[in-house]
């Protein structure tokens, strides 16, 4: 009989299959998609408004903007 179609296995392997889903869903959701988000709006901010080039003149309110987003 084949691996695959063994009914004593099936609960075992859906379990596993169940856990491991959550747990990448739990790491995604966490971690990695709230560090996208921060990005993409750091990202918008500065598309909205350009930097000032560096002349010894202060920065502008996107940067500061940027700062408070990144000591969240």
């Amino acid at each position: 009989m084949m691996p695959h179609l063994d009914i004593t296995a099936y609960l075992t392997q859906y379990s596993w299959t169940l856990i491991t889903l959550l747990a990448l869903y739990s790491i995604m959701s966490l971690f990695i998609l709230p560090k996208i988000q921060n990005n993409l709006r750091i990202r918008s901010i500065l598309q909205e408004e350009r930097p000032a080039p560096y002349k010894g003149q202060p920065a502008n309110s996107a940067y500061n903007i940027v700062k408070d987003i990144l000591k969240r």
